[in-house]
């Protein structure tokens, strides 16, 4: 996540990039919450 930060904010110049470093980590001890392991497909 800090490398798509990092690219999107300091190389590509933009300044409405945010990293919300929890999100994953909340998301997951979340029960209720979908998780579908696999592969992206983007």
């Amino acid at each position: 996540a800090s490398t798509d930060w990092f690219v999107l904010r300091e190389v590509l110049a933009n300044p409405r990039v945010r990293l919300y470093d929890g999100s994953m980590s909340e998301w997951s001890r979340n029960p209720a919450l979908p998780m579908v392991p696999g592969h992206s497909a983007f």
